[in-house]
């Protein structure tokens, strides 16, 4: 029998333009959801080794959509400043 593949960890960071963290914002990534909370981060723990799409959000509008590998065990930071 193989030996289980470990999961993927993804830290999401978003900040403003003015360097302020951007706390409270929706965060998806493949049907789970997060908030970013007061130090701008939303964090999501195990992940299968896969792509995804993560999906930073307010409640007006999307800012960006980002694709992204997670490989076996893999501890991944993305970084999202507001768009202009």
């Amino acid at each position: 029998m193989p030996a289980a593949r470990p999961h993927a960890t993804l830290e999401v960071r978003v900040r403003w333009r003015d360097g302020q963290v951007g706390a409270g914002l929706l965060v998806r990534v493949r049907g789970r959801k997060g908030v970013t909370d007061a130090r701008g981060r939303a964090v999501f723990r195990d992940l299968r080794p896969d792509s995804y799409s993560v999906e930073v959000r307010d409640p007006d509008f999307v800012w960006s959509t980002v694709d992204v590998e997670l490989r076996p065990g893999e501890e991944r930071t993305l970084a999202f400043v507001e768009p202009p």
